[in-house]
């Protein structure tokens, strides 16, 4: 289990923090000593989650965010400017799965949600954060994509592999822009991973799909939520104070075969 002290005291902000790979990153800062803001669509969700940490003896909030809109990005990170004064770390980790289907069955409004949740809303967070993070003095951004932003596939996951793809992409300039003010942006290319939405695409999804996750990966199994969530975590801490614009691939193997 990795441990940094950096993080003792920092505000940190994880978008879709509500749960599967996201409540894990936000457990695992809580008890590194961050004060830890959640925000997402899942207002029970998140302050159970709050509650939770609290409990535990950490440090953590909600506020409702829907990452489609600008106008509720934007009031996220004023209210975080408000009651906090300043923001230092920030995992963007909302998104959807969206439609498992070949693209010619895929429909606009189908591809539309995904790329608008997925892509726009890392956009539209990274635009918000940047200028916080500018007045702390720096900091650090992760953003999380896929293996599937990665590799291609035969799965019929069009508009998730395009809007993951995209974030690597988005990332990497980012990391260019923002180098010179201290803020290192980096990507987190998870696997597949024991989460609710990724329960709820195997349901979804072809028998091939759900028979092949073992065979596609070295490791021969899914991730498990808080093993994403130390890579993460890792990503942001002093330890990786030599990486922007980077992508740390955690994927079981997936990408290497």
């Amino acid at each position: 289990m990795y441990v940094d002290s950096t993080f003792r005291g920092r505000v940190a902000l994880v978008v879709g923090g509500t749960s599967g790979i996201g409540s894990s990153i936000a457990k695992r800062l809580a008890g590194l000593e961050a004060t830890v803001i959640l925000a997402g669509r899942r207002e029970d969700e998140g302050r159970a989650l709050v509650a939770e940490i609290r409990n535990a003896g950490g440090a953590a909030s909600y506020c409702h965010v829907d990452v489609r809109n600008e106008s509720s990005v934007r009031s996220l990170h004023a209210w975080i400017e408000t009651e906090y004064g300043r923001l230092d770390i920030a995992f963007n980790n909302a998104g959807v799965a969206g439609p498992v289907k070949p693209l010619c069955e895929v429909t606009e409004e189908e591809w539309d949600d995904v790329v608008s949740t997925n892509l726009k809303g890392m956009w539209l967070c990274m635009k918000h954060q940047a200028p916080l993070l500018k007045k702390s003095g720096g900091g650090s951004i992760t953003n999380t994509a896929s293996v599937f932003g990665l590799v291609g596939s035969k799965f019929s996951i069009g508009p998730y592999a395009a809007s993951k793809h995209g974030i690597v992409g988005l990332t990497r300039v980012a990391a260019a822009e923002l180098a010179t003010s201290n803020i290192r942006v980096n990507v987190l290319a998870p696997g597949i991973t024991n989460t609710p939405m990724t329960e709820s695409a195997r349901r979804d999804s072809s028998r091939e799909f759900q028979e092949s996750i073992a065979q596609l990966t070295l490791l021969g199994r899914a991730a498990n939520p808080e093993e994403i969530a130390e890579a993460a975590v890792w990503l942001a801490s002093s330890a990786a104070s030599y990486l922007t614009g980077s992508c740390l691939t955690a994927d079981g193997g997936w990408s290497s075969i």
